[in-house]
């Protein structure tokens, strides 16, 4: 995948694990995305997709103190092996296309019968942006097309186009419109997929946000309005049978606004309050994963930057749900993160991030939960066109719903090679684990999966 820009605001449950879709943008976002994610991970490929929200914001540096921001390993650009493109005018385009070879020792994602197979993805994508000075439209248009090799029950086929406009009002005020359209595929590992008996679910999204943004000298105000639409494929069950889950599509709808003030180039703090609205399709069932609700959120954090060493973001909040069905009312709950990225040295970077939430599984369905998670990457330049990569993590999700608990752990190891402005080779090994209880279950997955790959680029 052409990689976006790393301002997202919502982050990936297991962003190291399995198969999925192609990447959520963010690109010029100031405010929390819908239907944005991003990934810690330099190797692309690997899960994708929006999830729970994170109230760790990233606020912007104020004119005159990006200077003094730190970049990480896989910030810092790539150089003279970056793709050249190609001009047209007043546009750059920077087509590419990605092709992986790998192998899955579980390809149905199963408790019960391991299917090893071998798999090969392709993934053709396309970036075009302007490059005036003033205002900004960009384009693009991608997708992971997945084929395994005597499993063709299991094929993927995910694909994503978008289009991005801002407009500069004035110096410090701007206007950004967004639209996209996609299909994902998440996995039992992705930490979202609660129909235990699914191996994968596919999932169709269309999207659309205009947001408003004001800089008053070190701060910065904004408001967004995002509307998503969620349809859901039949699931493709473990045992071979499809579900309906029509039942599940719905839409959402989110209203924010932001504020940030930055007292010195080292301390920032933020705060953002939050309206969103479920509404399913259909009539109301009394279930609360189907039900309409209404939820508001505020957080509030701080951002502060030691120079050269390490960046330091904690954020807390409150959200409270309100559920349509009667006997459920209302759920509120603490939500409390903090993220670490440290720089020992300026090829290696270390982040760490844990917290715990009160979110809800939304692009399955409006079940809330709680998750406690602990994440680790390391990031390494052996030479600035060779990264390695390690990654860790740990969640725990309760659901109010149900007595079920999942835990859920991975490790992944990653490695890119810039070969030339037109060659990028990469390889993954991952593992992962998901354990679930409740009252009548209890049970383990397990997964390997590995691959290399290869990246054109014009």
């Amino acid at each position: 995948m052409i990689p976006r820009d790393k301002d997202a605001r919502l982050t990936i449950s297991m962003p190291w694990t399995g198969r999925s879709a192609p990447a959520k943008r963010a690109a010029l976002r100031a405010t929390g995305s819908l239907a944005a994610a991003a990934t810690w991970l330099v190797c692309a490929g690997v899960a994708q997709a929006q999830v729970a929200e994170t109230v760790l914001l990233n606020p912007a540096y104020p004119d005159g103190y990006e200077a003094y921001r730190q970049q990480g390993v896989t910030e810092q650009g790539q150089g003279d092996w970056a793709a050249r493109g190609i001009r047209a005018g007043s546009f750059e385009i920077f087509p590419q296309l990605r092709t992986e070879v790998a192998g899955t020792t579980n390809a149905y994602v199963s408790a019960v019968r391991n299917v090893a197979t071998p798999f090969v993805t392709v993934s053709p994508a396309v970036r075009a942006n302007s490059t005036w000075s003033r205002h900004y439209v960009g384009l693009t248009a991608d997708a992971d097309f997945a084929r395994y090799i005597g499993q063709s029950r299991r094929n993927e086929n995910n694909w994503e186009v978008a289009a991005t406009g801002k407009l500069d009002v004035s110096s410090s005020f701007s206007v950004t419109g967004e639209a996209q359209a996609n299909q994902i595929t998440l996995n039992r590992f992705s930490g979202e997929l609660t129909v235990d008996a699914a191996a994968v679910a596919a999932i169709r999204q269309n999207s659309a946000s205009v947001t408003a943004e004001s800089s008053f000298g070190r701060g910065r105000f904004i408001a967004s309005l995002e509307y998503l639409d969620l349809s859901f494929a039949r699931i493709l069950l473990v045992d071979g049978t499809q579900s309906d889950q029509s039942a599940r599509n719905h839409s959402v709808m989110r209203a924010s606004s932001q504020a940030e003030y930055s007292f010195t180039p080292a301390l920032t703090v933020f705060a953002q309050m939050a309206y969103v609205r479920f509404d399913y399709r259909r009539p109301t069932t009394a279930s609360i994963s189907t039900s309409d609700s209404d939820g508001v959120r505020a957080v509030g954090g701080v951002r502060y930057e030691i120079q050269g060493l390490a960046r330091l973001t904690v954020a807390a909040g409150y959200s409270r749900r309100t559920y349509d069905v009667g006997g459920i009312g209302a759920i509120g709950r603490f939500t409390a993160e903090g993220r670490a990225e440290i720089f020992p040295s300026a090829l290696t970077t270390i982040r760490i991030e844990a917290g715990h939430r009160f979110t809800d599984a939304r692009l399955i369905d409006s079940s809330p939960f709680l998750q406690n998670y602990a994440y680790g990457n390391i990031s390494h330049a052996l030479r600035r066109n060779f990264t390695l990569g390690v990654n860790g993590g740990f969640q725990r999700q309760s659901y109010f719903a149900s007595s079920q608990v999942t835990r859920i752990m991975s490790l992944g190891l990653t490695a890119r090679y810039l070969v030339s402005p037109h060659w990028e080779l990469g390889a993954r090994l991952i593992n992962s684990n998901r354990h679930t209880t409740s009252r009548t279950q209890d049970y383990s997955i397990q997964d390997t999966t590995g691959g290399i790959s290869a990246t054109f680029k014009i």
